[in-house]
């Protein structure tokens, strides 16, 4: 459908809900930035599916995406979760479609962009995953604790909630 803003989609089987969205031409010159704040926005949208937005894996990721290649780490992390998740939070895709979107290399990827840019929540997420050994990631109780040392940090009020993770860390050491 070609609206004059751009056009959509729809791609797969009518089980899936994926859409592409293709922007409209326009000259690069002229155009002001995109606000990340807005586009994180309208990519969390379509990831929760609220009213006028449906969960749409393409649209997400488009606009998260937008918000990322602008500087916005916490869009970085979302789109890590999209793709560990295979689809959209409330996505009425099965199990069967969830599974074949998931890509823990993309994964992976975005949580790399945003550690590599100082995000607290990155941090936290990686040293969860050295705890825990998921997503490929090996067990390693030094790397967790460095992690966990570095989200501490940088937000102290939020990791005092997470004293849990410590003491799982502590054991993992003993191991």
């Amino acid at each position: 459908r070609d609206s004059g803003r751009g056009r959509l989609f729809l791609l797969g089987d009518s089980r899936r809900s994926d859409v592409a969205f293709q922007p409209p031409d326009e000259p690069e010159h002229g155009r002001l930035p995109a606000a990340p704040g807005r586009l994180q926005v309208v990519a969390e949208l379509f990831d929760r599916g609220v009213r006028h937005f449906p969960p749409l894996l393409a649209c997400a990721i488009h606009y998260y995406q937008r918000a990322a290649s602008v500087g916005a780490t916490s869009a970085m992390i979302g789109l890590a979760q999209l793709y560990i998740q295979g689809g959209c939070s409330r996505s009425l895709s099965d199990d069967e479609v969830r599974e074949a979107n998931k890509s823990p290399e993309l994964f992976q990827t975005w949580l790399n962009h945003a550690i590599v840019r100082g995000n607290p929540d990155a941090y936290f997420i990686q040293s969860t995953l050295f705890i825990s050994g998921e997503n490929g990631t090996a067990k390693s109780a030094a790397n967790a604790a460095k992690f966990f040392d570095l989200a501490r940090k940088a937000t102290p009020a939020k990791m005092q909630r997470a004293a849990g993770l410590l003491a799982r860390s502590e054991e993992l050491k003993k191991e």
